[in-house]
């Protein structure tokens, strides 16, 4: 080439060093050099032999292509990507010439698919990865072919085939472990910045491969990618030196590799290992110090880590919160990443998240970071909502560990942040801020300890304000939405008055009422929820509350209530967080609003006149089980003591009877109480509705399908059949006796349900009849049975009850002696429980005076010296009196006995027994003294309790041992007793501790001088009034109470002879 060409290369290459120059970094410029058609003779200079042209025209090129598309197209129309690319070739070019057309086909492929296609295809990507891996290229070389690398293979890769193509051809050509190789940081400070550079570049280029390319993602991780790219995020400026050059080169780094390993997650067998190579918490410690680009980098890595990793979601849960609490607790880095980390965690809304967030407890936390920064609007909503979630019922979640979240807030002052969004906050803030405060107003569990702090923290969230701004909501729902309004307000209120009374001095009622009859059957979902909650809030502040019961029924809130009820049934979708609870209708908030308004007496009225009873019968037989539950507890509510709604559910318009004794069969105890309950309240006004409730509870002793039905059915009919003999004449009547021996079994290993039956047997067999059907059916041998020591005691109380009745008969002492009876009775005088060891004497009495068997068997076991302590019993006298009778019965014979009470100290007791009536009141004591003797008679008039002459029956021989009966009742069904009376019945009329006269109460007296049998045991877990729910007769308001028959009246005691004459003759014995 002569000398003048060599000049003009030479000019032309240095104008194109000058455009270079110009074009770098100035848009504007740019442009103009684009209009001036410089991109032709560029291109040519591309072509030249000449090195230093090349060089200038590559550099000239890139810069002109950076960040303009039109002149990224230009370049390709003039044909400049062929010989940029074979500017790369190792024999003909520098290092220096293969850098700059490297980077003009990074520059003219960024974001633009055309070109990116044209490079590949003639052939740029093998070149760019031979620059890779020559050993002896420079790094601004290597540095530049992976930059473009990662220009090539960047994009929206979901929309372009060819891009994935692209990817796959790079890794193809062995660019992966090149790339990695590049990724590592040493050397003198200068080459640390330079290898930094190339780092980032070949992250970058590592991020692009592994979009959308799931084979790249898994060479990436096995090739050892994770590490070095895990290493860049946390990289400090002591590597690269200070100055906003090394921090900007850092930055740039950690961008790339949070990016690749956002892609790398994509891979599921990757989150395991990025996760255990120790990329969480340095992912998260970008929020901090990290770009924009970084932390959205990292953000989107920590949520894809946590799809479906329930170890990584824990993970990046603790990294966020701890995070969280070194900035909030030592106020050091920006709000800002506060904000991202809220932002993260408010994202976590699926199932697993939400219980690695939960178990985080970073409620203290967030409450710092609310109380102490001024967040924005997005970040406080995003913090209410976090809030809301951890304090809610997540599916997986121990109880326990909400309980501690929803105290860390209380704790760290976090009700005002989150009342105060009531008022100031955003629409979406204002909604989870009512959530949390809901949640926080729920207790957690049912002790005192647990109510208390709930009451404290209801009054704290009113006290706060949230009642007004709740209350306000209601009112005007643009302020907020009247569901949640509703809702929260029936949790603030729940159980505690002072609230419930704040509530309803609001103003709450009216429109919580006013939304009740609204909309259709096919009402929308928002809706619903409103009536839903609104109805909740309704029955929550009534609950216990007799004011609030009756502005409720003012404000007319009991016709739309049951309105509701009377429209089909729609399921309603679950709670968030409660997607596996039990489903909810339409139905239970209005029952359950019913029931607690149904405490009021005036209620009762109104609601069933509203139309109220055949609804809620319709629940017990179609809702769901709370509703069922609530069901019977309304009916329940509204039956006791209201005469008028008794007989309606008996008739058999209604008929709640059957719904109700279904009900007994509930795997839910409550629900069997509720109903059990409602049944005893119904069959009380009349004989036809208690026939109507026996009728279908002996019909279940008949067939056993549901022990816990049957239990429950026993427990009703013991209730009853303690009540009256009327009631049980009418249980025998329907057969239930042959039933009842059936279900004792063998008596061994005695059952709650054995027990009750017990019971049930000890009132009936009170009369003649029912005794021999009792012994008829097998009863006696079981009921024996339950007398063994390792029965529980209450079976051993009703069993020894039942067969002192049984003894008072022939047959009965036969079937109770043969059984081996005696001996059991005996160790019985010894129980803690009184009332056991009285029916044991008085059944022994009965034994002891009908066969000398007996007696010896009695003094055989050891018999005398119980006796002898139970004397000394002095709570009951009737245990006195029949320990005494039995002495008596023994010291008759010649023998070890008479010595054997001598011996054992009996004496003293025996006089102590008699001296003890001189105590007695001396209105008593002149009866007593002044009382005609019938001893002549064998016994006490007879014929004021048979119905007999004493006379009549003395001439024909009948000198029996009366019954002791527990119970009055009619005349005519009264068998004469097998032998005389002997034991005083002032002795016998004494009531012992703890007795009561209620009907179905333990330890009344009546004429025959017995006492009635103890009342049953407290089954119920109702508290202050459970006898008067559970056992107290109905009486109809506003009527005279039903007077007894005569045959129960009580009438005055008749005395006999001698005070405590089985004392008494025991000593003459």
């Amino acid at each position: 080439m002569d000398e003048a060409a060599l000049e003009m290369l030479h000019a032309r290459s240095e104008a194109a060093g000058a455009l270079w120059a110009l074009a770098d970094g100035n848009a504007e410029t740019q442009e103009l050099i684009f209009g001036a058609s410089a991109i032709g003779p560029l291109v040519q200079l591309l072509r030249e032999t000449c090195a230093r042209c090349n060089l200038k025209g590559a550099g000239a090129l890139a810069s002109l292509a950076r960040g303009s598309r039109t002149i990224q197209e230009a370049i390709r129309v003039a044909g400049g990507v062929l010989p940029l690319v074979r500017l790369l070739e190792g024999a003909t070019h520098d290092d220096e010439v293969r850098a700059h057309a490297a980077k003009a086909l990074g520059e003219i492929s960024r974001e633009h698919g055309l070109n990116q296609t044209e490079v590949a295809r003639a052939g740029g990507i093998p070149r760019l990865v031979w620059l890779l891996e020559q050993p002896g290229v420079a790094s601004a070389a290597r540095e530049e072919a992976a930059a473009a690398l990662w220009a090539l293979a960047a994009g929206p890769h979901a929309a372009n085939q060819e891009l994935i193509q692209i990817a796959a051809a790079i890794a193809e050509c062995g660019a992966v472990p090149l790339l990695i190789a590049l990724l590592s940081v040493s050397g003198a400070v200068e080459d640390r910045r330079n290898a930094l550079m190339t780092s980032q570049s070949a992250a970058g280029a590592l991020w692009a491969l592994a979009t959308a390319h799931e084979a790249n993602q898994r060479r990436i991780a096995d090739e050892g990618g994770l590490a070095p790219l895990i290493s860049l995020l946390s990289a400090p400026s002591a590597l690269v030196g200070e100055g906003l050059a090394a921090a900007v080169l850092t930055r740039g780094a950690q961008e790339t590799a949070a990016g690749a390993l956002h892609a790398l997650a994509a891979l599921p067998e990757n989150r395991v290992r990025i996760a255990e190579a120790g990329a969480i918490p340095p992912l998260a410690a970008l929020f901090e110090s990290g770009t924009e680009v970084a932390k959205a980098e990292a953000a989107a890595s920590l949520a894809a880590l946590v799809v479906h990793n329930s170890a990584n979601q824990g993970a990046v849960a603790q990294a966020l919160v701890s995070m969280l609490r070194f900035v909030s607790l030592f106020r050091l880095g920006s709000a800002e990443a506060q904000e991202y980390a809220l932002w993260l965690l408010w994202q976590s809304t699926d199932l697993a998240s939400r219980r690695a967030v939960a178990r985080a407890c970073c409620a203290h936390d967030i409450i710092n970071v609310m109380v102490t920064r001024e967040l924005s609007t997005a970040a406080q909503e995003h913090a209410a909502s976090v809030l809301a979630s951890v304090t809610s019922e997540v599916e997986g979640v121990d109880d326990a560990v909400r309980a501690e979240n929803k105290a860390a807030i209380v704790r760290s002052g976090g009700v005002r942040p989150l009342v105060r969004l009531l008022s100031m906050g955003s629409a979406g803030a204002k909604r989870h801020a009512a959530s949390a405060l809901a949640n926080l107003a729920q207790a957690d569990g049912d002790g005192a300890e647990a109510m208390a702090k709930v009451h404290a923290t209801q009054l704290e969230i009113a006290a706060a304000g949230a009642i007004t701004q709740l209350v306000q909501w209601l009112y005007e729902p643009i302020l907020g939405p009247s569901a949640l309004a509703a809702r929260a307000l029936a949790f603030i209120g729940m159980g505690n008055a002072d609230t419930q009374y704040m509530i309803a001095e609001e103003g709450a009622f009216e429109p919580l009422v006013a939304v009740l009859p609204s909309g259709t059957a096919q009402a929308r979902v928002e809706e619903a929820f409103t009536r839903r909650w609104a109805a909740g809030a309704i029955g929550a502040l009534a609950e216990q509350n007799v004011i609030n019961q009756i502005r409720v029924a003012e404000e007319g809130g009991l016709a739309p209530l049951v309105e509701m009820l009377k429209r089909p049934a729609t399921a309603l979708p679950a709670e968030s967080g409660r997607a596996s609870a039990a489903p909810t209708t339409s139905w239970d908030a209005p029952t359950r609003a019913l029931w607690h308004l149904a405490s009021n007496a005036d209620n009762q009225l109104g609601i069933a006149r509203a139309g109220g009873l055949a609804p809620l019968v319709r629940v017990l037989a179609e809702g769901t089980e709370q509703g069922r539950q609530w069901a019977a507890a309304a009916l329940e509510a509204l039956v006791r003591d209201c005469t008028e709604n008794q007989l309606a559910l008996a008739r058999p318009a209604l008929d709640a009877i059957g719904p109700l004794v279904l009900l007994l069969g509930s795997v839910d105890e409550e629900t069997q109480r509720h109903a059990m309950n409602a049944l005893i309240h119904i069959g009380a006004p009349s004989d036809a509705n208690r026939n109507a409730v026996v009728r279908p509870l002996v019909a279940l002793l008949h067939h056993v399908r549901n022990a816990s039905a049957t239990l429950m059915a026993t427990r009703i009919l013991a209730v009853l059949a303690g009540r009256s003999a009327a009631n049980c004449a009418a249980i025998a009547a329907e057969g239930a006796i042959a039933p009842l021996c059936g279900l004792l079994g063998d008596g061994r290993n005695a059952s709650g349900l054995q027990t009750r039956v017990a019971e049930v047997l000890f009132h009936l067999s009170q009369f003649a009849a029912n005794k021999e059907a009792l012994i008829g059916a097998g009863g006696a041998p079981p009921l024996v049975q339950m007398l063994i020591p390792s029965a529980q005691r209450e079976a051993q109380l009703h069993a020894c009850a039942c067969l002192s009745r049984i003894a008072a008969t022939t047959k009965g002492q036969q079937l109770v002696a043969g059984a081996g009876g005696v001996p059991l009775l005996v160790a019985l005088l010894s129980s803690e429980k009184l009332e056991t060891a009285r029916y044991a004497a008085e059944a022994l009495w009965h034994l002891g005076g009908s066969k000398g068997e007996n007696k010896a068997t009695i003094v055989k076991v050891g018999g005398i010296v119980p006796l002898v302590a139970l004397l000394s019993r002095d709570e009951s006298a009737e245990a006195q009196a029949f320990a005494a009778g039995v002495l008596a019965d023994l010291a008759k014979d010649k023998g070890v006995a008479k010595r054997a009470i001598v011996n054992v100290g009996g004496v003293g007791p025996l006089v102590t027994t008699i001296l003890a009536l001189l105590n007695v009141p001396p209105k008593l004591y002149e009866a007593l003294s002044t009382a005609p003797s019938s001893s002549a008679a064998g016994g006490r008039n007879e014929g004021a309790r048979d119905g007999a002459d004493p006379a009549d029956r003395q001439r024909k021989g009948k000198k029996t041992r009366r019954e002791v009966s527990p119970r009055k009742a009619p005349q005519a069904q009264h068998e004469p007793s097998p032998r005389g009376s002997r034991i005083s019945s002032a002795v016998l009329s004494a009531k012992p501790a703890g007795a009561s006269n209620e009907t179905g109460g333990g330890g009344a007296t009546t004429k025959r001088g017995g006492v009635k049998p103890p009342a049953p045991p407290d089954h119920t877990k109702d508290h202050a009034k459970e006898k008067d729910k559970e056992m107290k007769p109905s009486t109809p308001r506003g009527a005279a109470k039903e007077k007894p028959p005569k045959s129960m009246r009580a009438r005055p005691p008749q005395f006999g002879v001698e005070p405590n004459a089985p004392a008494a003759r025991a000593l003459r014995g």
